[in-house]
């Protein structure tokens, strides 16, 4: 019997092709968004949970609240483990471990500075994180030892199948010889490629280690927490006022050590983004099964004639439905393997394929029985009755309308959500940031360092020598040598102004924190800093005259600040001029109060600015020649606008998700609307050819069709909207500058959707208004 209801599903199937294939590719597209979203969140959420008792390993920090907003410190000194777990008995146990990046050099390549983590570790860290050697013995453990381990796939990586132990390499200019080879962790914001003795430090000031503890099963960690800060009378207490107890596992997403290509709240939004696509998809699929039912009418009754029970047509019908699922599993898995390098780029999911699809399996199996349910729910209701007369026109078309519906607003919200995010990120590009910083790069070479000391003499003739020849390059219109530059930031200065004129209370408590920057002449023009009233700092003015900036001007309570006084440092400063505010650093972090200040100090960075459009030019021809001139030593080279691109990064790689979840969306509503209009058309073929014999015109028919879909498209549009509004507002709110919500957005999805809608119904009721009438009542 089973066999019998398989062949049927089957052949079913293949006599309505065009719905059955849409069905399915719509489908396994949403199974696939679907599957890969849920999968994505599922491990971002458990780093670092593989360790032993992780959920009792939280990592100790400090907070520094500077200006508006706030800096979490991972770095305290040496001696606050022990000091904890002598301190407070809720500790079981603690480890200290220095975490670097720095230059790796092996087998005869130097691998990218800050790429490769080197975390140095002693018997307490091996212990606490139950570090696996595979080879080899733990003597890099051992203070002051020439040891290192470097952890399989990094090794393997390096020397390929030779046996790395007794091999040398250098990192940060030292020589190790590798003594070890240990298991690599599974995802990890505590990941490492080498571990290396861990130095010991004896005194509160240097703050380079991470503190880890362990606290005792059912310790409080919120009150053991409230109890360290409250902690008072020691050395300590710099370090306790602000600290912070966070859960290992929790370190990916609360302030994270490691930066991800997506922040972790937006995670969530990618999850909605692969449950309404596969909504929209499952809603498509049920509208087109549901609408084939009036379609059949003589088959279902033939079967009921000929003995066929509710329960049987009921479990017939079911079959069809789980043979569509399990075909569109099968391209789901398809389109799985295919978009999987992308997803891996996008995600930073490593893991292996078997593990991949194991789990995408698992959350489309319950995809698969939620559909299940939804389509009992649909058809047991009238398992009892007749299928045939049990969904009546009335009832059948009312349900097919409804989940149109859905598929509509899920298709216009994507769309809406779509645009005004484009509209943000194209704002926060071109907006005024204050500063020019288009066309800009800096390069930092650290000419005279070494492992001894520092050579000023010969750092500043190789800094010269380099300057010079950077002038030469003709993709370059512009250098300011020797100084710092604002994007990326890499200098910031934090003090406070002790007293002003004016000032409201004269309190030493009542102070005001500032960032300084300093700036010279070329440094001014260079960036093309923008003069609200005053003059620009001159050289004359580096002891007397500062710049303040729009916000810090306002924070002082001075309408008109040109030459009033303050005091920094104790040493007082008039006001020469007032700077737009800048905005450098992330577009969600509001502008600070800025104090600019001339100094004409050796700072190491050479500006430049180049041609439009010459950056890739410029950055190939500056490397080659740092290699030929300059071989041996090292240097960065950074980009403004790659840089302002990174900040930026979560918001593009979110509108890329949004994007493609979007296009799906209406992709599927467009298949659906026209294979939904085929069978209408296919199902009312008899009542078009009755009307035309009665005198009906193309446009009555047309109108008829018009009226009906244009309504849900209004619907849809009154309810997508005002949600969309809601989110995109709030989503908006986190920026600094934003831009508005034009009306020619409603106008525009509006039109595009209603365009679609006249040529799916058009052109397909079209083709049935122009039948023969008469050969249509015959064969009906």
């Amino acid at each position: 019997m089973i066999k019998h209801y398989l062949t049927v599903a089957i052949r079913n199937l293949l006599k309505y092709k065009i719905q059955s294939v849409i069905s399915i590719i719509g489908l396994a597209i949403g199974f696939s968004c679907f599957a890969l979203a849920t999968l994505w969140i599922r491990y971002e959420m458990t780093y670092d949970t593989f360790h032993k008792d992780a959920d009792r390993i939280y990592m100790v920090r400090n907070r520094n609240d500077f200006l508006n907003y706030s800096q979490i410190i991972a770095g305290l000194p040496y001696p606050m483990a022990s000091y904890l777990k002598e301190t407070f008995p809720e500790i079981d146990d603690v480890c200290n471990s220095g975490k670097g990046y720095s230059v790796f050099e092996a087998n005869g390549e130097e691998y990218e500075t800050g790429r490769i983590s080197v975390i140095g570790a002693d018997s307490a860290f091996l212990q606490f994180f139950n570090v696996k050697i595979l080879e080899g013995n733990n003597d890099f453990i051992l203070p002051e030892s020439n040891n290192i381990a470097l952890t399989a796939d990094f090794a393997r990586s390096i020397f390929g199948n030779e046996n790395p132990l007794g091999k040398v390499v250098n990192y940060s200019e030292k020589e190790y010889t590798v003594c070890a080879i240990v298991e690599n962790w599974p995802h990890s914001n505590l990941a490492f490629q080498a571990l290396i003795p861990n130095p010991i430090g004896t005194d509160w000031v240097h703050n380079g280690w991470q503190t880890f503890i362990k606290i005792k099963p059912g310790t409080n960690s919120e009150a053991l927490e409230k109890k360290i800060k409250g902690h008072t009378g020691t050395k300590a207490d710099f370090w306790f006022k602000e600290a912070l107890l966070t859960p290992i596992t929790r370190l990916r997403y609360d302030n994270p050590l490691e930066e991800s290509t997506i922040k972790f709240g937006q995670l969530y939004i990618v999850v909605w983004i692969g449950g309404l696509i596969i909504l929209c998809s499952l809603f498509n699929f049920l509208t087109l099964f549901i609408s084939r039912f009036k379609i059949r009418e003589k088959e279902l009754a033939l079967r009921t004639v000929c003995g066929a029970s509710g329960k049987s047509l009921f479990v017939l019908l079911s079959i069809e439905f789980v043979t569509t699922l399990l075909f569109a599993l099968l391209l789901g898995s398809l389109f799985i393997r295919f978009i999987l390098p992308y997803f891996q780029r996008l995600s930073n999911v490593y893991l292996n394929l078997s593990a991949i699809y194991l789990e995408t399996v698992l959350y489309i199996g319950v995809v698969i029985l939620f559909a299940l349910l939804v389509f009992a729910f649909v058809l047991i209701p009238f398992r009892k009755k007749n299928l045939n007369r049990s969904f009546r026109r009335e009832n059948k078309r009312r349900l097919r309308n409804l989940f149109l519906l859905f598929q509509l607003i899920i298709s216009i919200g994507f769309s809406y959500c779509t645009l005004v995010m484009i509209k943000q990120i194209y704002f926060l590009q071109h907006t005024d940031s204050g500063f020019e910083y288009k066309n800009t790069a800096s390069i930092f070479a650290y000419f005279g360092w070494s492992a001894e000391k520092y050579n000023l003499e010969d750092g500043i003739k190789k800094q010269s020598d380099l300057d010079a020849q950077l002038k030469q390059l003709p993709e370059i219109i512009e250098i300011v040598p020797n100084y710092h530059c604002l994007m990326p930031k890499n200098m910031t200065i934090g003090n406070s102004i002790d007293t002003w004129e004016d000032m409201p209370v004269q309190s030493p408590d009542n102070k005001l924190e500032i960032e300084i920057i300093y700036v010279r002449e070329d440094f001014q023009n260079f960036y093309k800093f923008q003069l609200v009233k005053g003059d620009f700092l001159k050289e004359p003015d580096a002891n007397e005259y500062v710049l303040l900036s729009e916000t810090a001007a306002k924070a002082l309570g001075w309408k008109d600040p040109i030459g009033k006084t303050l005091a920094i440092d104790k040493k007082s400063y008039a006001v020469k001029g007032i700077l737009k505010d800048i905005y450098y650093d992330s577009p969600t972090i509001f502008p600070t109060s800025v104090v600019f200040m001339y100094s004409n100090n050796y700072m190491g960075h050479t500006l430049i600015k180049y041609r439009e459009g010459g950056w890739k030019n410029c950055k190939e021809k500056i490397e080659r020649m740092m290699k030929k001139e300059f071989p041996g030593e090292r240097f960065s080279l950074n980009n403004a606008e790659e840089a302002y691109e990174q900040y930026i990064q979560s918001e593009n790689a979110l509108l890329q998700l949004l994007s493609f979840g979007s296009v799906v969306c209406i992709v599927i509503s467009i298949f659906g609307f026209f294979s939904l209009i085929s069978l209408s058309c296919e199902e009312r073929r008899k009542e078009i050819a009755i009307r035309k014999v009665n005198g009906a015109t193309l446009k009555n028919i047309l109108s008829m069709y018009f009226k009906t879909y244009f309504l849900l498209l209004l619907t849809g549009s009154v309810i997508a909207f005002p949600i969309g509004y809601f989110i995109m507002k709030q989503w908006i709110e986190q920026y600094v500058k934003q831009t508005g919500i034009s009306a020619w957005l409603y106008l525009s999805i509006v039109f595009v959707l209603t365009f679609v809608v006249v040529l799916c119904v058009g052109w397909r009721v079209y083709k049935a208004s122009i039948e023969n009438p008469a050969e249509v009542l015959k064969s009906e």
